[in-house]
C-alpha cells in the first residue's frame, strides 16, 4: 500500500509539473542568462567557480569547458582547474602541465576513462601550452577533488610523511 500511494504522488507530481496549461516559453529566459561565451563575467570577490555537466563523457559539455575555462584564465586570472577526479592523480598532471617530459597517455592513465577524450586531451594540451610561456605566479595547475579509490592515495600520503616525519613514515 506504501508503495502504491508513494506511486501515486510522484505521478501526481509529474503531471502538475510538466502539463501545464500554458506553454513554456524559455525563449526569454534564454535571452536573459545565455551570453557567447567570450562575453562571460565574473562578478567581483567570486573565488570559485562551478562548471557542472549534466552528464560524463559528454563531447560538448568537454568542448565548452574548455572555451569557458580559457576566458576565465585570461580574462579574470584563474589559475586552477578542479575536476571530479582522485586527488592522488593531481601530482603527475602537473607535472605534465609544468612540461616534464611526460606525455599525456601516463599523466591520466589511472583517471576514469571517461574523461579519456579528445575533449579533455585539447583541454590539457592548451594548458600546458599556456604554462610554457607563463611565470612560475601564472602557472595553471589542476587538482583532483575526490577520493574514490583510496588505495590511489597512499603513495601520495608515503612521500607527504617522509618529507614532514621520517620516523612516523617508517612506522
Amino acid at each position: 500500500m506504501r508503495r502504491l500511494i508513494l506511486a501515486l504522488m510522484s505521478v501526481v507530481s509529474i503531471l502538475l509539473t510538466a502539463c501545464s496549461s500554458q506553454p513554456v516559453d524559455l525563449t526569454n529566459k534564454l535571452e536573459k542568462y545565455a551570453v557567447p561565451v567570450n562575453q562571460l563575467t565574473v562578478p567581483d570577490g567570486v573565488q570559485i567557480i562551478g562548471l557542472g555537466e549534466a552528464t560524463h563523457n559528454n563531447g560538448e559539455f568537454q568542448s565548452v569547458r574548455l572555451d569557458v575555462f580559457k576566458v576565465l584564465v585570461e580574462k579574470y586570472g584563474v589559475r586552477t582547474f578542479v575536476l571530479e577526479e582522485d586527488f592522488a592523480n593531481s601530482e603527475l598532471m602537473n607535472r605534465y602541465l609544468s612540461g616534464e617530459d611526460i606525455e599525456l597517455q601516463e599523466a591520466w592513465e589511472k583517471w576514469f576513462p571517461f574523461y579519456h577524450t579528445q575533449e579533455m586531451a585539447e583541454l590539457f594540451e592548451w594548458m600546458r601550452e599556456y604554462n610554457r610561456s607563463a611565470s612560475s605566479e601564472e602557472q595553471l595547475q589542476y587538482w583532483g577533488m575526490d577520493v574514490q579509490r583510496s588505495e590511489l592515495m597512499i603513495p601520495t600520503l608515503e612521500n607527504y610523511l617522509k618529507e614532514v616525519d621520517r620516523e612516523l613514515s617508517r612506522a
